[in-house]
């Protein structure tokens, strides 16, 4: 889970080429996960939270945020293989900056009397002034048995109505959807109450191979859920979706067709280890020469150099019939699988598709929020330039003090970029109107302090 917030200024940079401590280390047990990302395309990585030891298949760059221990590689990708060891013990962040609340929402409306009348089932109040309230946790917990208890696990899409907020089509209207359904639903009904929360999206690791003796994390295997700030600097995970509705959806092929899978799995795994990613961390742990060490290498090099010709040959003809064999049985392995799972691809597609393509936003919403990357644009060259952690409402509330006229502007571009992107749904002439307007007075802008362009200025682009 990554939790983004603090700037370079808060990263520490680390050179990985043996087992770098990265966190404190407590008495707590530590727990080893061994981690390969076939196709590594973003520059951070996994690890269970708390991260306390890192190593790496080959020396690596590593950068370490201060704040949250998020891991990222922004020089490596492709095949990473990595073990870390991570502590659950809870261990604050270290205070790099001040905590931001975030802004309100929902603080009126049917999701706010909703909140309301679930807390009241068990008897609680909450002032949506307070930032922190001794309770949240249970609140919280009360949210997510709610949520749990009512409301069903689909993968089955509905599209919004003209105007809809699809969280109220899900808490008011279908009552089931899937995992951003749930999670958007309790992070609004807890922000309703004055408590802050945010959905995190991730991958849900259940699919154990029990032949290979690791977990498969697949794409399909994408999972939302909510944190919540349950005391100050403490965020704490809950997930609401009922979790029989997630654990059928996500479930592996049982009996026979299962067990091929899990072959295929734990063959292609071995020809990737050792075929594929055959690079020094893998002739270290065949040869057991400890990695970097060139000298030893050359060694045994020079020892196979010396063999006699039979001797030679008969290496490279069982190195040459393993290689064979592996591949032969990728082959088959993989033709065979494919046929028995043949049958289930028009399900399987289905429910990816309703899982998440289905929620790509539409080609023409996308034409119309233009105007939201051209602000981003301007703010920068201004020297307001949104970080990409912090949502946009907050970024206007964070520069109102350097800029009101950009922060007006960014708060009504940000309400109508939501409406939209979120909601799935056409903007109106007069929403269009307004965005083209809150534009030009962002645009006319020569500096924070919100004067206005000289004449015959231009206006970015």
């Amino acid at each position: 889970v990554w939790k983004r917030r603090s700037g370079p200024a808060h990263n520490r940079p680390v050179g990985v080429n043996n087992i770098e401590r990265i966190g404190d280390i407590t008495r707590a047990p530590q727990i080893e996960q061994r981690i390969t990302i076939r196709n590594k395309s973003s520059e951070y990585i996994f690890a269970l939270f708390r991260p306390v030891r890192i190593s790496f298949d080959r020396d690596s760059d590593m950068v370490v945020s201060m704040r949250d221990y998020a891991l990222s590689l922004p020089r490596r990708n492709g095949r990473v293989s990595y073990t870390v060891y991570s502590q659950a013990d809870y261990s604050r962040p270290r205070s790099a900056a001040p905590e931001e609340r975030l802004p309100p929402m929902f603080r009126e409306g049917r999701i706010h009397d909703l909140a309301t009348r679930v807390l009241a089932e068990v008897e609680f109040e909450r002032d949506v002034e307070d930032w922190n309230d001794p309770n949240d946790r249970l609140i919280a917990n009360q949210f997510e048995r709610w949520l749990r208890k009512n409301f069903s696990y689909s993968t089955t899409m509905t599209a919004p109505e003209a105007g809809e907020d699809p969280i109220e089509m899900f808490l008011f209207r279908t009552r089931e959807g899937h995992c951003e359904y749930f999670a958007s639903a309790m992070a609004a009904m807890c922000r309703s109450v004055g408590m802050d929360a945010r959905v995190i999206v991730g991958y849900r690791a259940s699919e154990f191979n029990e032949i290979a003796g690791h977990y498969t994390v697949r794409q399909s295997h994408a999972h939302s859920w909510v944190e919540v700030l349950v005391a100050p600097g403490l965020w704490e995970t809950f997930d609401p979706s009922p979790p029989d509705g997630v654990d059928l959806f996500a479930a592996a092929p049982s009996g026979l067709l299962g067990r091929l899978r899990q072959i295929y799995g734990a063959i292609d795994h071995a020809w990737v280890t050792w075929v594929v990613g055959f690079d020094e961390s893998a002739r270290s742990r065949l040869f057991g020469v400890p990695q970097g060490n060139q000298y030893r290498m050359m060694d045994h090099l020079g020892r196979f150099i010396s063999m006699s010709r039979g001797q030679a040959l008969a290496r490279l003809g069982r190195s040459a019939a393993f290689g064979v064999l592996v591949f032969c049985a990728v082959a088959a392995a993989g033709f065979l699988v494919q046929a028995a799972l043949a049958w289930r691809r028009g399900r399987v597609r289905g429910a990816r598709a309703g899982a998440g393509e289905a929620d790509a936003p539409d080609p023409a919403i996308l034409a119309q929020i233009g105007f939201y990357r051209r602000a981003l644009v301007r703010l920068k060259r201004l020297g307001l330039g949104k970080p990409r952690w912090r949502p946009p409402l907050s970024h206007a509330r964070d520069i109102e003090s350097r800029s009101q006229g950009a922060a007006e502007s960014v708060r009504v571009l940000a309400e109508l970029y939501y409406a939209a992107r979120f909601g799935r749904r056409l903007l109106t002439e007069e929403e269009l109107a307004s965005a083209e307007a809150a534009l030009r007075r962002l645009e006319s802008l020569d500096h924070p302090g919100g004067a206005p362009a000289r004449a015959g200025g231009t206006l970015a682009p």
